[in-house]
């Protein structure tokens, strides 16, 4: 019954991750070039739900700033 208990209780620390926010670092998995990645955190975007919510024009100033 022990181990039952400790399955389930690492099953929920799993979920309560996987429910926070995602480092921008993760946007690299997705095929997101490395430097853009680089470039979204060095202007204060440093979760993918922040890159989310950021209007498209303001996303393309950063894509254009080198």
């Amino acid at each position: 019954m022990a181990s039952l208990s400790q399955g389930s209780q690492n099953q929920e620390e799993d979920d309560v991750q996987m429910s926070g926010p995602l480092l921008v670092g993760k946007l690299q998995e997705a095929g997101i070039n490395a430097q853009d990645i680089k470039k979204l955190a060095e202007n204060g975007l440093h979760t993918v739900e922040a890159v989310a919510y950021t209007p498209k024009k303001a996303l393309m100033q950063i894509k254009e700033c080198d």
